[in-house]
């Protein structure tokens, strides 16, 4: 696992990603990725800055999937 963080952006299909405040809040195919479970389970809002920690779901995946939430402001 490694240490993840970033505002959360919500697409219209429920799932979302975490985007950098340093990087305009602009796509990028690095960010980490938010399930869609996750989403609904936490009741996580768009805009939420959240920390956590995330881990590559298959080898060709470039997105990280958060998996555990340690903060959500």
């Amino acid at each position: 696992m490694e240490p993840v963080q970033g505002y959360l952006e919500i697409m219209d299909k429920g799932f979302g990603f975490l985007r950098n405040i340093e990087e305009n809040f602009n796509p990028k195919p690095e960010n980490p990725y938010v399930p869609n479970s996750l989403i609904r389970k936490l009741n996580l809002r768009e805009g939420s800055f959240i920390q956590g920690y995330g881990e590559k779901k298959s080898p060709q995946n470039v997105n990280i999937a958060l998996i555990r939430i340690e903060t959500i402001n």
